[in-house]
């Protein structure tokens, strides 16, 4: 049996915790492997995982398939489109844009964890949520539907027009936001529950915050706003910042925290107030994942991943080729990320994704889009 060792260095900047796990001792913080792709990566918003073995990043292209030693497992060509973001349904389907070779068009389809082509569709969908039951929910081009994969047919579709973000939460709601409006639709059939504008020029992506509500911010010209709301758009925590030049969706803990990025700050709100704020150097760039273990990792425009700590405090920093993707955590506690220089790279970090209502972009490792 391995022993296990526990050992602390300390550098010039900050300590870094050296942890040895039946193996060789890996410092968090470390890069674990690099996976260079032939292809583009730019664009890409956020790698998913197929189970606990496989890590999808869908270039212009392709998408690839990477196992856990950074070795590309398959490549299914003919990916891409504009929905750049591969989804992973509870039935082990990964749904992505295929295009069509002769023609060019776009539509959605499915790939098996092998990497097979086992469904195409007829149609096209902007953006892609599947819930617990597998069932597809999509945008195109003016209305909002619900379908499962076998069926020709949509279960139904609700006319709505500008849709650029599509949620589901864990009571089978669904939520699609325009730029300005935030409309809470019945899963079961589309009808539209709520609609509500909370004002400003546009808003976020509309997140699950547990206990039947929602959170967004809100931008403005002069300020942003972080709001908390019932389903109806009754606020509950509603908090004004100065207008910073960048503003990300919040992501959702297993205590009720939210965090996101304003400008060159990573924010904590909880009980209605900021328990800590944490300035970087660069403009925060894409949503943060949150792991259980309460750390916070982002990527920054100056061409940093950092992980803070849940204090706020700044654990470590890795300088990467950054692009918009957002981090996914393994259960061992990487963290994968997609880089700009067409890279999938795998950094040790510590604890898994946070078990909260809405812990990372497209709220889980899977990118479902659907709440817990």
């Amino acid at each position: 049996m391995a022993r296990k060792a526990l050992l602390v260095v300390m550098t010039a900047t900050l300590p870094f915790l050296l942890v040895c796990k039946n193996g060789p001792i890996v410092a968090e913080g470390a890069l674990a492997w690099r996976c260079k792709l032939p292809d583009d990566c730019g664009g890409h918003q956020g790698p998913a995982m197929a189970g606990a073995d496989l890590i999808l990043v869908q270039t212009l292209d392709s998408l690839y398939a990477v196992d856990k030693n950074g070795n590309v497992a398959w490549r299914t060509a003919s990916a891409g489109g504009g929905w750049r973001v591969p989804v992973v349904s509870p039935d082990g389907l990964i749904y992505i844009n295929l295009r069509d070779s002769v023609h060019g068009w776009t539509f959605l389809g499915a790939v098996n964890k092998s990497g097979q082509v086992v469904w195409r569709g007829t149609f096209m969908s902007e953006i892609v949520a599947v819930d617990k039951d597998s069932i597809i929910y999509g945008t195109w081009p003016s209305s909002v539907w619900a379908r499962r994969r076998e069926q020709s047919g949509p279960l139904w579709e609700t006319a709505i027009a500008g849709v650029y973000q599509l949620a589901v939460d864990s009571d089978r709601l669904v939520f699609a936001t325009t730029e300005d409006t935030v409309f809470v639709l019945d899963a079961k059939d589309g009808a539209v529950l709520h609609k509500f504008s909370p004002g400003g020029l546009w808003i976020t992506e509309v997140v699950d915050a547990g206990n039947g509500q929602i959170c967004f911010v809100r931008t403005d010209t002069s300020f942003y706003t972080f709001f908390v709301t019932q389903l109806d758009g009754t606020p509950v925590v509603q908090l004004d910042f100065e207008a910073p030049w960048t503003v990300t969706s919040p992501s959702v803990d297993h205590n009720g925290v939210a965090y996101f990025g304003l400008g060159r700050e990573m924010l904590a709100i909880q009980d209605r107030a900021i328990k800590w704020r944490y300035g970087t150097e660069g403009s925060i760039m894409c949503q943060p994942s949150v792991s259980a273990e309460g750390c916070v990792y982002f990527t920054t425009w100056d061409g940093y991943l950092y992980c803070l700590g849940p204090a706020g405090e700044l654990r470590w920093k890795y300088a990467v080729k950054v692009s918009g993707s957002a981090p996914a955590i393994g259960d061992d506690g990487t963290v994968y990320l997609a880089t700009a220089d067409s890279c999938l790279i795998a950094i040790c970090g510590k604890g898994a994704l946070s078990d909260g209502p809405w812990p990372k972009f497209r709220c889980d490792n899977g990118n479902t889009g659907c709440g817990r």
